[in-house]
């Protein structure tokens, strides 16, 4: 069956993998003839190259759809359970995109460096959608590499990325060892994973302006953003502020809306909400009848509509009943001197159920030596004891997702548990 409407388009080598021939063979097994296919960076039979300008004059392109119709689809990272398949229409997208322009202060000047797969949400917006929607400059790296990043970041005078925290990591440890000193980034919007207060300031320090954002596919992209002119303190130790048009709101167990900087379940309303799921199961379970979305989040949305997520519904240890969140434990466990990345997870305990264990990345050159000097900088914190991990975990990698994002679940699978 050909479909007239269907385009694909992908690079002829991704790693060690020919997408091209996995196409083939999906459309193949669906029955799908796609009016043309695109290829980037090689031959094939029954591929073109991309286009200078404009479609080939065999494609007759389709009439837009209306703004509310659902335009893209892409899958949540799977941090925390399998990927769902998100539905955004262009009424969504740009609402986000205008936001986000505001936000950043960004125009057709700036340089935006993408790292992370353009398969999801955050990739797809810096590396492809947001560049277009400025008319500005999109440099993207097939992959993660830190010192290539660096160079490339003072080559093409890059003023803009936004990612995961480890990139923002990296990018900090380089410069603070005296990398580029003739153009270092400008401005780095950090999503998708704890964010340490502490490397806001380090960045700070190195000449980056970083802030910490909320937001998710659901979203389409952030939904609360530092101003640019937010004082440092604000930056990082809050997500942002709520962006235009956007509503967010913590409520307790029976969904009522509590006070101004009272903790609860964060729900969110807007325009730059998802079509619907995929799966209708997890569209009813998600987005109730009055339009707002449950991300499965907690955190605190105070009187000047700032917002702090202090952890996931589900990323919970329960502690002989005490409800333990892990954000705010990985959070103190990062700020210590030797940590790269850290993951905290429950671990069992015979007498109380769960205990807190934590999986450590530790910083190049780092030897391990026990758990003594990060115990005692978690004491130093003031830390709640019961919050200080029971077991300890060092190894040479977290795992994650193509976006940066640690996969818990897998960490767990690894452990046995």
């Amino acid at each position: 069956m050909c479909s007239s409407d269907l385009v694909v388009a992908v690079a002829a080598e991704l790693g060690d993998r020919q997408p091209a021939g996995e196409i083939d063979g999906l459309l193949a097994g669906l029955g799908q003839v796609p009016a043309v296919r695109y290829l980037m960076g090689g031959q094939r039979a029954g591929w073109h190259a991309v286009p200078a300008a404009g479609p080939p004059s065999f494609l007759e392109l389709p009439e837009p759809r209306e703004a509310g119709e659902p335009t893209l689809l892409l899958y949540t990272s799977g941090t925390t359970s399998a990927p769902k398949g998100v539905l955004l229409s262009s009424q969504a997208l740009l609402a986000h995109l205008r936001n986000f322009q505001q936000a950043l202060g960004a125009h057709e000047q700036t340089v935006i460096l993408n790292a992370t797969s353009v398969s999801h949400l955050g990739g797809f917006m810096s590396g492809v959608i947001f560049p277009v929607f400025l008319g500005a400059r999109s440099v993207i790296m097939p992959a993660w590499q830190p010192d290539e990043a660096v160079a490339l970041v003072e080559r093409e005078r890059v003023s803009l990325a936004m990612g995961a925290t480890v990139y923002l990591e990296d990018l900090v440890q380089r410069y603070e060892a005296g990398a580029s000193p003739a153009h270092r980034l400008n401005l780095y919007a950090c999503a998708g994973a704890t964010i340490p207060p502490a490397l806001i300031v380090r960045a700070e320090v190195v000449g980056v302006h970083a802030m910490r954002c909320y937001g998710m596919t659901e979203t389409g992209g952030i939904c609360a953003a530092a101003p640019l002119g937010a004082p440092l303190q604000r930056r990082s130790q809050w997500d942002g502020q709520i962006l235009p048009g956007m509503e967010i709101e913590a409520v307790d167990a029976e969904h009522r809306t509590l006070p101004a900087g009272e903790e609860g379940e964060l729900r969110i309303r807007g325009p730059q909400l998802l079509s619907r799921y995929t799966d209708p199961a997890v569209t009813r379970k998600q987005l109730d009848d009055q339009g707002w979305f449950y991300p499965g989040d907690r955190g605190v949305v105070d009187w000047e509509r700032w917002v702090r997520m202090t952890g996931r519904l589900k990323d919970i240890i329960n502690r002989g009943g005490e409800k333990l969140s892990t954000l705010d434990i990985e959070a103190a466990i990062g700020s210590h001197q030797d940590v790269a990345s850290v993951a905290v997870a429950p671990v069992p305990d015979t007498r109380l159920g769960e205990a807190v264990g934590a999986w450590l990345e530790l910083k190049p050159g780092v030897a391990w030596a026990g758990p003594a000097s990060i115990i005692a900088h978690l004491e130093a914190a003031k830390l709640a004891r019961q919050k200080i991990p029971v077991e300890w975990h060092v190894v040479p990698a977290l795992p994650r997702t193509a976006s940066g994002k640690i996969q818990k679940h897998a960490l767990m699978a690894r452990a046995g548990r």
